[in-house]
């Protein structure tokens, strides 16, 4: 074939290149609709509404400076007993919420015994993973009338109920650990696994490592939905299919707010635990200065965003260094005015990746802390062309929260 194209006269390529232009013509002309349709969309809907999430927001450039105590209030002096008292002996320990993400069904006290005892009373299993590690997955079931308590439901999947497995780790995979719960020694050995020299290296506590497990699973629902003001955190009854109309109705019967109003549990403790953590671990990330980290933004609408100077993004915030991965995230698969946000990371300003604590290791992201503040770099916007639709890219300047 390649010796035919090398044979053609001049006529044969004009002809060739004729016939080309209306395929292409029409690949252009399906484009730029679709680029249309969504750019009006998105000026018609500049306050939110139709098929979009609702705008981007946060909070004021005095939020930045409060930091998580200026939302939570401070953290018991005793952290490790705050932390435990806030998952266990609160009005909503027991409460059930859903992750609207994982479609698993679980109470804080429940997430607490998991992440402190490392489901060491739980069946096991492997699980291969995208890039072909295998690595054991515990399998989370009710054991209601044991000590610990943990009572969770996995999601139901095509009139299915799916195993609730994720990768929880006894703490002593994580290190060795004092009376006061800190390190017995910070000094490298030839005999730590890579996992033990990661909280080495960056000087984790017992408490920090809890918490990072917990924010890897379902708590994070609760956490990011208090330090936001929003969100929602219903339970989602048995018999009720994972991203069904009823599923989205279920999560929506209440409000994290309301949650918070009920209980006046704030988790105060454990969001600071959670960024003294993720700090730390942001001081001996090897991502080098100018990584470009994405985020997808679901919908949301970012009219407001970009004309302004800038929000406090109050929670901690999820990216990833893949741009696809960010794509995907960003609703255009679900026909909404799809946007990216962009940003580089500075000595200063990064984020923490979490996978080695995580329940999800499939999941590699770069956490940020809360609280940090994100400006668009105006000029600097991207559009990219899918075969579902455009997605905007927006470049962002972040500061992380000291």
């Amino acid at each position: 074939a390649l010796s035919e194209f090398f044979g053609m006269n001049k006529d044969k390529v004009k002809a060739a290149v004729v016939a080309s232009v209306d395929p292409i013509t029409e690949l252009i002309w399906a484009a730029i609709q679709k680029m249309a349709k969504a750019m009006a969309a998105q000026t018609h809907h500049g306050r939110g509404g139709g098929k979009m999430g609702g705008p981007l927001k946060g909070g004021k450039i005095e939020e930045f400076y409060q930091g998580v105590s200026g939302i939570t209030g401070e953290p018991d002096p005793d952290l490790e007993k705050g932390v435990r008292n806030e998952h266990c002996h609160m009005p909503d320990s027991r409460d059930v919420f859903t992750s609207s993400s994982y479609g698993v069904s679980t109470d804080a006290e429940s997430e607490y015994n998991l992440a402190t005892k490392g489901g060491e009373w739980l069946g096991t299993t492997m699980v291969t993973l995208h890039d072909g590690a295998i690595i054991e997955h515990v399998i989370v079931t009710s054991t209601a009338n044991l000590k610990p308590r943990v009572e969770t439901r996995g999601p139901l999947k095509e009139g299915q109920v799916g195993e609730d497995k994720r990768v929880i780790r006894m703490l002593a995979f994580y290190g060795v650990f004092g009376n006061d719960g800190k390190l017995v020694s910070e000094e490298l050995s030839n005999q730590d696994s890579p996992l033990q020299i990661t909280v080495k290296r960056a000087r984790l506590t017992r408490v920090e490592v809890v918490v990072l497990v917990l924010y890897t699973g379902p708590m994070f629902v609760l956490y990011n939905g208090i330090l936001r003001g929003f969100g929602n955190c219903g339970e989602v009854e048995e018999g009720i299919e994972f991203g069904s109309e009823a599923f989205w109705a279920r999560i929506e019967s209440v409000t994290v707010a309301t949650r918070v109003a009920k209980s006046k549990n704030k988790f105060a403790s454990t969001i600071h635990v959670l960024a003294s953590a993720i700090k730390k671990l942001q001081g001996i990330s090897d991502d080098e200065q100018g990584t470009v980290l994405y985020r997808g933004l679901g919908g949301l609408d970012v009219h407001d965003f970009v004309k302004s100077r800038g929000f406090t993004e109050k929670a901690f915030m999820s990216t990833t260094k893949s741009l696809k991965v960010a794509m995907d995230y960003s609703g255009v698969k679900q026909g909404k005015v799809a946007s990216v946000l962009a940003m580089e990371v500075s000595a200063i300003d990064g984020g923490a990746v979490l996978t080695p604590f995580s329940q999800y290791p499939d999941e590699v992201e770069t956490c940020w802390t809360a609280c940090c503040y994100l400006e668009n770099l105006k000029g600097k916007e991207q559009v990219r062309v899918t075969e579902f639709g455009p997605v905007k890219i927006l470049a962002v300047k972040i500061n992380a929260n000291s």
